[in-house]
């Protein structure tokens, strides 16, 4: 950052932090994409038996159910030919 408030460099690129300091020395501007970095931690101590079964969670029986009828079927028919 004194590079740039040194006039030395006329950019930076990258993850940086605004601060009101840095905010007070040079210009930022907005973001135009998010990075979409996200994290998966377990939110509560459960027990093994079902964090197993925590890939079913996200979608309903209904889906799931749906899934395995169709899936096969979809299968049947491309390998048919």
């Amino acid at each position: 950052m004194s590079l740039l408030s040194s006039m030395i460099n006329d950019a930076a690129v990258g993850d940086i932090t605004i601060t009101a300091d840095r905010a007070s020395q040079v210009e930022f501007t907005m973001p135009y994409t998010e990075s979409g970095v996200s994290m998966l931690v377990l939110a509560k101590n459960e027990s093994e038996s079902t964090t197993k079964w925590v890939f079913l969670k996200p979608l309903t029986k209904e889906l799931w159910f749906a899934t395995m009828i169709l899936l096969p079927i979809h299968c049947l028919g491309y390998f048919d030919d």
